[in-house]
């Protein structure tokens, strides 16, 4: 009999461990998401079904590192040798929402030019950035420009020549043109992150 830890619903038991492969998988127009085709584990839930389970989805987040890049074809690819166009490396244009106690984060993409944006005392922007290395890895990197703060260029200018720099593998202090710097981005993106009363 398997024990129930307070609210908890299911318990899962893995199976077969992940290879730390990646599928991209289109499940409607315009919509990526991501596989572990290795993984299986087994689900009890507290009634006592059981249910094996395969294929399960991935966060973004951790399916991005298991992608590569391929210089010769310049696509990222997935373990499967599929390309997957860089704009589904981005947040989905239906943005995100985690949940709280008392107010959940949501995630939207900056329809305009962060330049024009005036973030509310709830809002920050984020600016994120897809990068490869010189391995083919792919990374994401993402900075806040702090709760109701409008974006300024100049005060990241120095992160950005830092993260490509390092996808770049350069000399610490080196200087680069911003177009050679640019070679290490797949995707950038500006995102409002926004905290709301539930």
């Amino acid at each position: 009999m398997t024990d129930f830890p307070g609210d908890v619903e299911f318990i899962d038991r893995i199976v077969r461990p992940s290879e730390g492969r990646v599928r991209a998988v289109r499940v409607r127009p315009g919509v990526v998401q991501y596989q572990d085709p290795d993984v299986r584990f087994e689900r009890t839930y507290r009634d006592g079904r059981v249910v094996q389970i395969t294929n399960p989805f991935m966060t973004q987040k951790n399916a991005i590192a298991r992608l590569r890049f391929d210089f010769d074809r310049n696509r990222v690819l997935d373990s499967y040798g599929e390309p997957v166009a860089a704009r589904y490396l981005g947040i989905p244009s239906s943005g995100r929402v985690s949940e709280r106690r008392v107010f959940n984060l949501t995630w939207d993409r900056l329809p305009v030019d962060p330049r024009r944006y005036t973030p509310a005392g709830n809002e920050e922007i984020i600016e994120r950035l897809v990068l490869v290395d010189r391995k083919g890895n792919i990374f994401t990197r993402e900075t806040s420009y702090g709760l109701g703060q409008k974006y300024d260029r100049a005060l990241r200018g120095g992160w950005y020549r830092a993260q490509t720099s390092r996808a770049l593998e350069l000399e610490e202090g080196k200087r680069v043109e911003t177009r050679d710097l640019q070679k290490a981005i797949i995707h950038r993106e500006f995102i409002v992150k926004r905290l709301v009363p539930r």
